[in-house]
Formats: C-alpha cells, sequence, structure tokens
C-alpha cells in the first residue's frame, strides 16, 4: 500500500492561519471535515467507470490540466487500476516534470513489483534532481527505503541521508542515529559523514551525548585539530562532553595542553582570579543564586596580589551554606600542599569561611576565618592515594546557633596548588 501522508504535510496553509483563535474558523472545520468524510463516502460507492467518464471529460476539457490528470491518478490507484494510474501519472509529468508528487507515487507504484528494482533506482535520481534543496523530497523517500529489507534500499537511504546532512541543520542527531542503524555501527560514520565542516563536527555531540563513544570523540578531535577547525566553542563542547561521560582524566590532559601557562607552577587554574570565569572544565564556578548574598564580583581596591581579588558580600538576613567559588583539579597520588589567601571584613556568625578539597573517600579542610581578618594565609598539606576527580572550593556552614545570620564581605585570592617532590 502506497503512503500519501506528505500530501497532509503542507504547512502554513491559508485555512490553518484563517482557522487559528476563531470560533467561526472552528465551525468551518468542522463543516470541511464533514464534506471531506462524505466525499470518501461516495467515492466508495459510486462505480469507477463513472469517476473515470467524469475525470477523462475534465483532462479533455484542458488535456494539459496537470493537477487534472494527477488527481485522475490518485483515484484510478485508490481504486486498484493501477495500469490506468500509472498512466495518469506520467500524462501529469509530460506536463509538468517538476510535479514532484507524481513522481513519488510512480516509484511507490513500481516498489509493488520486485523486479523494478533499477526502475526504482532511475527513479530516485531523477526526483532527486529535480530540486536537490527539497527536504520534503529526500526524507520521503528515505523513510520509504528504510522500510524496505533490501540491499539497493539501503544505499538509496544512505544517499539520501548523505543529501540531507548539509540541508537539515536542526535535524542532524537524527540523521547520524539513522546513518548509524544502516551502517551498523557509530565507528562507521567517522568515514561516512562528509568532509564538511559544518557537517562533521557536529558529530562530537552525537559521539559525546547520544550514543556516548568519547573514544570516537577524541578520534573524531584529532581530525577536527588537523584540519584547522579547533574553535572555543568546540573545545568547550569537548570538555563538557567528556566530563558528562566521566572522563575526567583524559578531559584533564586537553585543558591542561590548551592552557599550558596556566600550569607551570600551579595545578589550579586563574588561582589569582586575573581572568574571569570559565564556568565549565576545570575553570572555576560559581553555583547559581545563594539566599543573602548580596553581591559578587572582582575587586581592585582590596587584593594581597595582581591585579584584583574575588569578593562575596553577604546581606545579613540569612544563613546559607556556601560552596563557592569551587574548581575540579583531576589528581593523582602524591604528596600536596594547598596555599591561599583569605580575609573578612564585619563577617557574623556563628560560622566562619574556610578551604576545602574534597573527592572520592577523601576531605580536608582549613581553619576558619570571620569577623575582621587581614589577609591571612592558608598552607594546608594532604596526601592522596588515588586518582580522580577532586573539588577545591570556599566554604562556609550553616549553623543552628543563635548567632547565625551571615553578614558582611568575605575575599579570596592567590590560591595555589603544588605536587611536593616533583
Amino acid at each position: 500500500m502506497a503512503d500519501y501522508t506528505h500530501l497532509a504535510q503542507r504547512k502554513n496553509s491559508g485555512l490553518t492561519f484563517f482557522l487559528k483563535g476563531s470560533a467561526l474558523g472552528m465551525l468551518v472545520f468542522l463543516l470541511v471535515l464533514v464534506g471531506i468524510l462524505l466525499a470518501a463516502e461516495i467515492i466508495k460507492v459510486l462505480p469507477s467507470s463513472n469517476l473515470e467518464v467524469k475525470f477523462l471529460k475534465v483532462t479533455k476539457v484542458n488535456p494539459f490540466d496537470d493537477e487534472g490528470w494527477y488527481a485522475l491518478g490518485r483515484i484510478a490507484y485508490y481504486l486498484g487500476d493501477y495500469p490506468r494510474a500509472e498512466e495518469a501519472f506520467g500524462r501529469t509529468l509530460t506536463i509538468n516534470r517538476l510535479f514532484y508528487p507524481a513522481w513519488i507515487d510512480l516509484m511507490w507504484l513500481s516498489l509493488r513489483d520486485s523486479d523494478q528494482e533499477r526502475e526504482v533506482i532511475n527513479l530516485i535520481k531523477a526526483i532527486d534532481s529535480l530540486n536537490p534543496m527539497d527536504n520534503r523530497v529526500h526524507w520521503e523517500i528515505l523513510l520509504k527505503a528504510m522500510t524496505l529489507d533490501a540491499g539497493w534500499a539501503r544505499d538509496v537511504a544512505l544517499g539520501e541521508i548523505e543529501l540531507l546532512l548539509p540541508l537539515e541543520r536542526n535535524r542532524r542527531m537524527q540523521l547520524f542515529r539513522m546513518a548509524s542503524m544502516l551502517l551498523g555501527s557509530d565507528d562507521a560514520l567517522l568515514t561516512f559523514v562528509p568532509g564538511d565542516r559544518a557537517v562533521k563536527t557536529r558529530l562530537l555531540p552525537y559521539f559525546l551525548y547520544i550514543s556516548k563513544r568519547p573514544d570516537l570523540a577524541m578520534t573524531l578531535w584529532d581530525e577536527i585539530c588537523a584540519r584547522g577547525w579547533k574553535s572555543n566553542a568546540l573545545f568547550k563542547t569537548m570538555i563538557k562532553g567528556l566530563f558528562y561521560n566521566k572522563s575526567y582524566e583524559v578531559s584533564w590532559k586537553l585543558w591542561t595542553n590548551r592552557f599550558k601557562n596556566e600550569y607551570k607552577e600551579n595545578l589550579v587554574f586563574n588561582g589569582g582570579f586575573e581572568r574571569s570565569f570559565l564556568s565549565y572544565g576545570f575553570s572555576w564556578h560559581y553555583q547559581g543564586k545563594v539566599k543573602g548574598v548580596k553581591r559578587v564580583r572582582f575587586v581592585h581596591f582590596f587584593k594581597a596580589e595582581g591585579r584584583r581579588s574575588f569578593s562575596i558580600e553577604f546581606d545579613g538576613e540569612h544563613n546559607p551554606n556556601v560552596m563557592n567559588p569551587y574548581q575540579y583539579i583531576y589528581l593523582n597520588p602524591g604528596d600536596y600542599v594547598l596555599k591561599a589567601l583569605l580575609a573578612t571584613k564585619g563577617v557574623t556568625g556563628a560560622s566562619g569561611f574556610y578551604v576545602e578539597v574534597s573527592g572520592p573517600r577523601f576531605r580536608v579542610t582549613s581553619e576558619e576565618v570571620k569577623g575582621d581578618t587581614a589577609w591571612k594565609k592558608i598552607e594546608m598539606p594532604f596526601t592522596l592515594k588515588s586518582p580522580g576527580l577532586y573539588r577545591l572550593s570556599l566554604r562556609r556552614n550553616a549553623t543552628k546557633k543563635l548567632n547565625r545570620f551571615l553578614d558582611g564581605q568575605v575575599f579570596f585570592d592567590g590560591v595555589r596548588l603544588v605536587r611536593l617532590n616533583e
């Protein structure tokens, strides 16, 4: 049975525009729907000869009416008169070679005969040549070909995917998935997807988030770098995708290779807060909105070193848990020492601020700082026994004591992490 759903999928029709938000429009829609149903019942009971006579009269009045011939072919197909349908579709295309629905219906007619493989392939090539930029035609051929259990149909489907990939920017993930099904694996996509930059680079999020193959993403990343396609946006996609797949060691190597100058004598990225937060990967992060925070900023007027320090100011009306800013670091077993500078101005509440390093079955903290404290040097040695992702953060715990509301300002600067005995 042929699939004619494409004729019912015309977008932005005048009727749809007229019907939106109108009670009168809804009434008109119901009347039209009833009319269509009645017409369908009439077609079922009328003899085929009467219909043929009526449409033959129409085509005799205007023998160059492509839509009339096409309608005659559709009715002949509905009544099972396939030779007459094929003849009518052929006459339609003789009049208007660009009448693509007739090409599609001719192809479906040919598919009824398993011996018409070559004819179907030639029809598909003809349809593709009509308007290579018409996505609707390519999608219809692709979806039909994927339902057929034949080697030639698989090749046709892959050919249509190749045509659609540059055209369908917002549906490339779906096309990659369909291509992977036809090819049998995601690995084959690396060679199947054309070398167009806009198309090929979209494989990165597919490998990272859909197929969850960071190994393939890394192979593709090497190709992207070799072709000179690397960009900040692609690097961000790569790092975030590797984090999503928990490939922390691989992402750490990529990150430290990209920012070599930041890691010459310090394992903390941007430890002096000289640049803005990147808020992804192994940069500093600030986690959303925290109740009681009045202002977050970099300050130049009160710093321990460099151009500026990082500061959080509180309103004195809340008792928040503070875990900002924070930064992830991938660390191997060994001895380390963390150094930082903390200062407070008018910090109230029973709890103070401290620096924490935490990870899998591991946590080490510095002493608390509160009240009015000039720059205090934090020096915190620790030993790690297992490799993994660790988190460095500025902390303050909420308290149940009466003196619980947090007011004042905290300053953070000069954060350094060094591995000993290297």
